[in-house]
């Protein structure tokens, strides 16, 4: 995973790519690398690159949800998790993760506004 610093003004917007599947989740990162931290509030943009299809992006609200904890709500029309479009979830952890509903492996770029 490579943090994108360009054109970014603060730690509470910024992008970066990752990859993920069905069985590779990742989690959701703060600018420096670290896990998303819970119950921060924020705006999640997923897009897949590299595909044909078009519709392949996903807007999330990332949300305080009590107890230090956040929650996930997709602001998008399409099907989270369906072919291209990536799914933001929340594991038994409490961490936020991504997946698709591929079995390969696919390039997913993540941009992050966090509400301070």
């Amino acid at each position: 995973m490579s943090i994108d610093y360009n054109n970014v003004a603060t730690n509470n917007d910024y992008s970066y790519q990752t990859a993920a599947s069905t069985t590779v989740n990742p989690t959701l990162k703060n600018k420096d690398g670290t896990n998303f931290t819970a119950g921060k509030p924020a705006m999640v943009w997923t897009y897949i690159e590299g595909t044909g299809t078009a519709d392949t992006d996903q807007w999330w609200l990332v949300g305080y949800a009590g107890s230090g904890t956040s929650d996930v709500a997709s602001l998008s029309t399409t099907i989270p998790g369906s072919s291209n479009r990536p799914l933001l979830y929340k594991d038994t952890d409490n961490l936020i993760k991504i997946k698709t509903g591929h079995s390969s492996n696919y390039t997913i770029r993540v941009r992050v506004l966090k509400i301070p």
